[in-house]
């Protein structure tokens, strides 16, 4: 049950408490007037104080008509709103509810957060649950959603582990391959196959040994006519540019984690209802997941509109012909089916689909039949304003939490859908395509900048380097990169690197006093630190220059225009270089190589030397920064910080903070930063 906001037991218990203080005003309020005059009533007859009496009995009536009301109203309010509206959610508030009741009320909500986690396996799904057992007074309940909690970390782990493992498959090598007339791979050792398409790598060492799901999708109508009319060479064209195979063979153009699925795509002439076809999937499904080494716990079945009710239709039929549950989860779309379909028997049908892992995705909005029959309704997906035929490519790309995974993906996978593979600068090799070089030395424990070295002293190291190469100058800013990383170097330290490391929140400026610590960031633990992107900013920010918030020459452009210099051998210190997606700062132009100032995978920040021949091969090319240091003219608004703006910007004297000794502000670096919101429930344990 689903539980509303008087029904929940922490509003139960919040009502007990406003009811019980509500009570005792009724009752104990209306007695100590009564109370009260009765003393003062007595204590004047004793005195025989006349005066005394006449003021008694003159507020005796207001008294008394006070006490009554106190008492009588709120009873009478409580009782007509009650007979008049017994299904009101005044009437499930305004009541103090046993605690026998609130204890039951806090069991069922542990147990909805418990199932939910259990079948989202989504570690916000369990962080809610495993935080609000501290409701639950009853030890052996509470060990009990303890152990089942247990388990989903575990199969939460299972699935990061699984993700890391499906990052190795080479997913450019995957493409659709068309079997026409029966004569796919298959058919050598299954008799009845109709046509297929399948969505797999053509060498099997693309998958470098990784046991993907199978994901079996079932076509509509329109598909289905391809078939009807099939004419040598045609059909397969055709067949291949449809909604769904078409969306697979473009996913690169949507900017989302690579699907880790094989994809079996059968070419139906009866839509999904004969033997035939049964046998067929049945039999795909077993050469594949042979052939592929596929996990048979993880297939599933997809399909839109004629497809979408195959997926209900095929799936319960194979159950009966097969006595097997060949599905993990079911998928159907544009598919508007009752608890009638596909049997009459609703009981046998109910027993089958309720214990079935099922989403529906629909532009009709009345479409939900089906997974109201189940109970499911919270995995109807209504496309407002999506066309019949855009349904498959809307469900499959929509990315709602914009993690660059599909929130399809993402429900039938989990965390092992984020595949996403770490950038060429965070493999600990050295640049994109270019040798690492240097020994990595980690500084001596995962400790902050700070038991190394003086902040403060460091900050004001920056500051007078940025002020004597020039602030708003290229040699400015060139002058902090080399003297963050000398002094730093000087002590024995350094900066770490670290993926998505950042410190450009609000308004804050010099070295993050938590550079060092070890903070969980993307579900590890890692040093906090910069990464190769927020370095360059970071440099920029402290000589007085706000870039805007786009990638590589970030704010450069002028006009629009390209601002790419034509020769390698052109850049200039302060430049940047950049192949996405890895950025450096020229530092020096040496006539055939650079030494540029990095935050790199290698560990740290650093300064290092690669030839042009270096960056030729590997795709590196400067950039002209000259529009964002000749910018004089624009100045940043004094809300502006490292937000996004139109152009970039230079920073008024005014905004720099106090050590630069312009004297107009106090502004000193924090230790404490806003943590960025995130939706997989997992907590920073240091702000970056």
């Amino acid at each position: 049950m689903i539980l509303d906001i008087c029904d929940s037991p922490n509003m139960m218990q919040t009502m007990n408490i406003v009811m019980t203080i509500i009570n005792i005003i009724i009752i104990v309020v209306p007695i100590l007037l009564l109370f009260s005059l009765m003393f003062k009533l007595i204590n004047a007859s004793v005195k025989n104080n006349q005066d005394a009496l006449k003021d008694v009995k003159k507020k005796a009536i207001p008294n008394i008509i006070t006490a009554f009301l106190i008492f009588i109203v709120p009873t009478l309010i409580n009782l007509i709103v009650t007979v008049s509206f017994p299904e009101s959610d005044y009437t499930k508030c305004a009541v103090i509810v046993p605690k026998e009741t609130i204890r039951i009320a806090f069991e069922e909500k542990a147990e909805e957060l418990v199932t939910r986690a259990e079948k989202s396996l989504n570690m916000s799904d369990y962080t809610s649950a495993k935080n609000y057992l501290i409701n639950i007074d009853n030890d052996e309940v509470r060990e009990n959603f303890e152990k089942r909690l247990k388990i989903v970390k575990e199969l939460i782990n299972k699935n990061r582990q699984a993700s890391e493992i499906y990052s190795t498959v080479e997913y450019d090598d995957f493409k659709w391959i068309y079997y026409q007339n029966e004569k796919g791979p298959a058919k050598s050792k299954y008799d009845e196959i109709m046509n297929y398409a399948i969505w797999a790598p053509e060498n099997k060492k693309s998958l470098n040994g990784v046991s993907l799901p199978l994901i079996v999708w079932l076509h509509g109508e329109e598909e289905l006519i391809y078939k009807l009319a099939e004419t040598s060479g045609k059909t397969s064209d055709k067949f291949l540019k449809s909604n769904f195979l078409d969306t697979i063979s473009n996913w690169k153009s949507f900017n989302l984690s690579s699907i880790p699925a094989i994809i079996v795509a059968p070419h139906s002439d009866s839509g999904w209802t004969t033997e035939h076809e049964y046998k067929s999937i049945k039999a795909l499904i077993e050469y594949y997941s042979e052939e592929y080494n596929i996990n048979p716990s993880r297939v599933v079945l997809m399909g839109h509109s004629t497809g979408g009710r195959g997926v209900i239709h095929t799936s319960y039929n194979m159950q009966q012909m097969f006595s097997k549950n060949y599905f993990y989860a079911l998928v159907p779309m544009s598919s508007n089916v009752t608890e009638a379909y596909p049997t009459e028997d609703t009981n046998k049908g109910y027993e089958y689909f309720s214990n079935m892992k099922i989403r529906s995705y629909s532009e009709d909005k009345d479409a939900d039949g089906f997974n109201k029959w189940l109970g499911k309704t919270n995995d109807f997906i209504y496309l407002k304003d999506v066309k019949h035929n855009d349904v498959p490519k809307v469900a499959l790309t929509t990315d709602s939490d914009k993690d660059g995974v599909s929130d399809l993906m993402y429900w039938l996978f989990g965390d092992a859908a984020k595949i996403v593979k770490p950038t060429p600068e965070d493999d600990g090799t050295g640049l994109p395509g270019l040798p690492g070089g240097d020994d990595v030395q980690i500084p001596p424990g995962p400790r902050p900048i700070t038991n190394y070295l003086n902040v403060s002293a460091l900050n004001s190291y920056i500051a007078s380097a940025a002020k004597s190469g020039g602030l708003y100058t290229r040699n400015g800013v060139v002058s902090v990169a080399k003297a963050l990383i000398s002094y730093t170097e000087g002590h024995g330290y350094y900066v770490p690197y670290q993926l998505g490391g950042m410190y450009h929140r609000g308004n804050l400026w010099g070295a993050n006093p938590n550079w060092g610590t070890v903070i969980v960031h993307n579900n590890k633990q890692v040093l906090s630190g910069l990464d190769c992107r927020n370095f360059v900013h970071w440099t920029f920010k402290q000589a007085g220059l706000s870039l805007v918030r786009g990638f590589g020459y970030e704010g450069s452009k002028v006009n629009d225009g390209d601002n790419r210099y034509s020769d390698i051998s052109q850049g200039r210190p302060g430049d940047v270089i950049d192949a996405a997606p890895h950025l450096m700062l020229i530092v020096s132009n040496n006539g055939d190589s650079y030494t540029v100032a990095e935050a790199n995978g290698v560990g740290r920040v650093r300064l290092h030397t690669f030839t042009y021949n270096d960056l030729r091969r590997a795709g590196y090319m400067p950039y002209n920064m000259d529009a964002v240091y000749n910018n004089t003219g624009k100045y940043c608004p004094s809300t502006s910080g490292y937000k996004a703006y139109p152009g970039s910007c230079h920073i008024p004297k005014d905004q720099f903070p106090a050590y630069y000794g312009f004297g107009t502000t106090s502004r000193t670096p924090i230790s404490i930063l806003k943590s960025p919101k995130r939706t997989d429930g997992v907590k920073f344990d240091m702000k970056e």
